[in-house]
């Protein structure tokens, strides 16, 4: 098949968009901190986290794509065992970037009602469903169709056969029967069926499209909106009256809600490539830079009186980083719990901010 590549003039605007919200961070610095306390401040915490934390995450995520995308380039281009492992080492850092990015279901990430992309991107997001067997018979029934592989084909898949997890399966098992996963069963499987690099391809190539779709949306132009979601958030332009502080708290809660009640307590994703606990500590890392910083949203609760909700934060923080470290699922999912009720009851009350009914934009 020909594979569809992305055009040089996206990455373009893709890279002056970070530039000028990078100049804008940094012009913002020879501005005085607000009163601590104030509504200003929680105004300017809000600020830091959408550039410090929020658009990084959504633009690393789309640069992991991207070089997920050239990895199974290279890898199909001379399938060996180097370029292999090359192609799994980069799909695990993809799902590292999206166990960050996907903090925040709102937006580009959740901004169609019907299809949001974070569905395409981890089928299971919507229902908690473990769709292992059915990609897998996807990926039987196509290494022996003639149904041409083009971008159409691709485009049309439903969410439950798009992103993550089909990319782990084509790289970290054969279709053989028991599946084994060592690295000749695996390479055996392409140079056996020459259609599966084609599928490959263009599942990884559809999975890039999706992230970029979703990073322009935060940088660029949000839909048919002419101006980016980031500015759009931060000024508060924002469906059904929802205010960016209740956007953004409950697309929080709603994540480690799903990674306890459908993870945790359910089926452990990333398995074929052991990176389940290293998700989550992405994850973990990825709350505690959106709430720290010198005058980000935990430091704001203390100059509010609330010390000791902060220190909660930090604390079951750590201790999840290191049960996720331990592998310890028992007491992760305690922890994960714990968590999910101090950014649903606890932070928001210091913060003063009424979260209203529990909605994000775009759900």
């Amino acid at each position: 098949m020909t594979h569809a590549h992305r055009s040089i003039p996206g990455l373009r605007r893709l890279a002056t968009a970070a530039l000028i919200v990078s100049s804008l961070a940094l012009a913002g610095c020879d501005k005085p901190a607000p009163t601590p306390g104030t509504p200003e401040a929680l105004n300017a915490a809000l600020e830091r986290a959408v550039d410090d934390a929020i658009v990084p995450s959504i633009e690393a995520f789309a640069t992991q794509g991207r070089e997920l995308d050239d990895a199974v380039e290279s890898f199909c281009a001379a399938p060996d065992a180097e370029a292999l492992a090359a192609a799994q080492t980069q799909w695990r850092e993809t799902a590292t970037r999206w166990n960050r990015a996907v903090l925040y279901n709102f937006g580009p990430l959740n901004g169609d009602i019907f299809a949001p992309k974070i569905h395409y991107i981890e089928s299971m997001r919507q229902r908690g469903i473990d769709y292992t067997t059915k990609v897998r018979h996807e990926i039987d029934r196509q290494l022996t169709a003639e149904t041409p592989l083009d971008t159409a084909h691709f485009q049309a898949l439903r969410q439950n056969q798009t992103g993550l997890l089909p990319l782990e399966i084509l790289l970290f098992e054969s279709t053989a029967k028991g599946h084994p996963q060592a690295a000749s069963a695996i390479l055996s499987d392409f140079r056996d069926h020459p259609r599966k690099c084609d599928y490959l391809a263009g599942i990884s190539d559809r999975l890039r499209a999706d992230a970029a779709y979703v990073a322009s949306g935060w940088t660029e132009a949000f839909k048919d909106s002419g101006e980016p979601y980031r500015d759009r958030f931060l000024a508060g332009n924002l469906d059904r009256g929802a205010t960016p502080l209740a956007v953004l708290f409950t697309s929080v809660q709603g994540h480690l809600d799903y990674l306890e009640r459908r993870k945790l307590d359910g089926t452990l994703d990333a398995r074929l490539a052991d990176h389940f606990y290293a998700n989550v500590t992405a994850t973990l890392d990825e709350l505690g830079r959106l709430v720290e910083g010198e005058h980000g949203f935990l430091a704001e609760a203390e100059a509010r009186g609330h010390g000791d909700i902060a220190l909660a934060v930090r604390q079951m923080l750590d201790a999840a980083r290191q049960s996720a470290e331990d592998r310890d699922r028992a007491a992760l999912t305690r922890q994960v719990e714990t968590l999910w009720k101090l950014f649903r009851e606890k932070l928001p009350g210091a913060l003063g901010v009424d979260l209203g009914i529990n909605f994000s934009d775009g759900d």
